[in-house]
């Protein structure tokens, strides 16, 4: 079965948007409720600013089985560019056959030569990505995320 990993375009704001909401009514409870114009501004900022990263949209059989977004950041620490995995999805009907595993693989060929680094969180509730993760490579970092939000 084929499966692509692509760069996000326009038409795909409709089922990007279903399944950041899927994602969040999940997983992201802790910084508030998601929006259409959230996802609309990330979408802008990230199709109108591509040194800021990547949304990418994953394909099985030409259909939408997925997206990630991954923010770009020079580290210090490690000399070079963090391609930090911000939010993986996958649709409830294509788990389980490896999708993110082969998602990883791709993002290693593919910033090969632009990243010394990838990096990303998880909820401590969420024990099959971890275990995922774990299994690509990551580990716990000696340091821990400390996070302030601002209120607008």
């Amino acid at each position: 079965m084929e499966t692509t990993f692509r760069d996000y375009h326009p038409p795909d704001f409709e089922v990007l948007k279903t399944m950041i909401f899927d994602l969040y009514s999940l997983d992201g409870k802790h910084g508030g409720p998601m929006t259409e114009a959230k996802i609309a501004r990330t979408v802008e900022k990230f199709t109108g600013e591509p040194n800021r990263g990547r949304i990418f949209i994953f394909e099985k059989q030409r259909e939408i089985a997925g997206y990630a977004i991954v923010n770009y950041f020079w580290s210090n620490e490690f000399g070079g560019e963090i391609r930090y995995i911000d939010e993986l999805y996958v649709q409830p009907a294509f788990r389980n056959a490896g999708l993110g595993s082969r998602f990883f693989s791709f993002l290693e060929k593919f910033y090969q030569n632009d990243a010394v680094a990838f990096s990303l969180e998880t909820t401590k509730e969420n024990q099959k990505a971890t275990a995922l993760y774990r299994r690509l490579g990551f580990h716990a970092h000696h340091n821990f995320v400390m996070f302030k939000q601002l209120s607008k």
